[in-house]
């Protein structure tokens, strides 16, 4: 391990450790062993050496097109998409493909939101509630899966996501910007990068500061699998496990072969957002069951994909060769986890390219580039 490596490793832990007494109730830190996972280009793997089998959902036709899916939310019950790019819609499924609700309240009025910062399936005071986060009017909209209005919370902090953690609280990510927002105000944790709250979105405890200046992209990267919740910080090598305000190391992904993490410590703003091309840095990470796909920045601002098989503690880069089998070309873009599955949002344009491609393999012959996107969910061998 390099030098720069070991002082990331260590100013993760300092950070943690901070983190867990700037809170009235403090954020706790749970100790545990680290699983490292080295990433590496010595070895290679192709789709059809780790694919053990696939299933494609098709969505069913619904009033709007679902177009640019931000996110996806994956539950026992739900298949939750979410446009705020062109139908500015939430898309409830059910794991069948069949539309459940589309809730669609743009515009001003006092059950409405004028814009999608981001939207999470929340416990709201024992009921199930579909949250919007409307970052322009500072306030939480809650509707019931079939797209009726609960209730509105207006919350006084900047963050980017929100997701349940726990039964009884909330988590939202910050940029580390809340020096001056009004529920900061008398406390002095302004910088936290986490922030645990109740059902009315009070605060109810912070974690780890940011160590820098406001800059968009420091907000961590978080997925989510069914309950689990990873959290990835920005420039650092640990990624942890966060569940009712405890956070715990879970990985460290060493990067070792190609010269650790990129150390920003020190790096003004300016620097960080100039030179942000060059850096060696974690860009996302989904974990499954058996399996888990980081997407790296490792060298010449290029994003790599690499899979860990926990069984066997191997990790390969992914480098598929040209294929004509329609699952081994669509596990490129994974977009969220269920269970032990991975899963890929394919657009119907896709499909019908390929069907023209490789006729003799058509799948849903009878798609339109005009019908909703296809889900395919894939699952990995245990071990490889």
């Amino acid at each position: 391990m390099k030098p720069t490596t070991i002082t990331k490793l260590i100013l993760s832990l300092l950070l943690l450790a901070a983190a867990s007494n700037v809170a009235c109730n403090k954020a706790q830190s749970s100790q545990s062993e680290i699983t490292t996972i080295t990433i590496s280009d010595k070895e290679k793997i192709s789709p059809d050496q780790f694919l053990d089998s696939h299933r494609l959902v098709r969505l069913s036709p619904t009033k709007t097109p679902v177009g640019e899916i931000e996110k996806t939310i994956i539950t026992d019950k739900y298949i939750i998409l979410v446009d705020n790019e062109q139908a500015n819609t939430i898309f409830v499924f059910n794991h069948k493909g069949e539309i459940l609700s589309e809730i669609c309240r743009l515009g001003r009025g006092p059950q409405e939101y004028t814009f999608i910062q981001d939207v999470a399936l929340l416990d709201y005071k024992g009921q199930e509630a579909i949250a919007v986060a409307d970052s322009r009017q500072e306030k939480l909209l809650l509707y019931t899966i079939d797209g009726k209005y609960i209730n509105s919370i207006e919350y006084l902090f900047d963050f980017d996501n929100i997701v349940q953690s726990g039964s009884k609280s909330w988590l939202c990510l910050t940029s580390g910007d809340n020096q001056k927002s009004v529920a900061f105000k008398e406390r002095n944790d302004g910088k936290s990068l986490l922030v645990f709250t109740d059902s009315d979105m009070k605060i109810k405890s912070t974690a780890m500061p940011s160590p820098f200046e406001r800059v968009n992209f420091v907000t961590p990267d978080i997925s989510t699998n069914a309950k689990e919740v990873l959290i990835t910080p920005q420039f650092q090598d640990t990624v942890y496990r966060v569940e009712n305000c405890t956070i715990t190391p879970a990985y460290r992904i060493d990067l070792a072969e190609f010269g650790g993490v990129t150390n920003t410590n020190d790096w003004s703003t300016d620097k960080i957002i100039a030179d942000f091309d060059s850096f060696v840095h974690i860009y996302n990470l989904y974990e499954a069951k058996n399996n888990i796909i980081i997407n790296a920045v490792t060298k010449n601002s290029f994003i790599n994909t690499y899979i860990y098989n926990k069984a066997s503690g191997k990790t390969y880069r992914l480098d598929g060769e040209r294929t004509t089998s329609f699952a081994e070309l669509n596990v490129y873009d994974v977009c969220a986890t269920y269970k032990d599955e991975f899963a890929v949002i394919i657009d119907a344009v896709t499909i019908e390219e390929y069907n023209q491609e490789f006729p003799d393999q058509a799948v849903m012959k009878d798609i339109k580039d005009s019908d909703n996107p296809v889900i395919m969910f894939f699952t990995m061998k245990k071990e490889f």
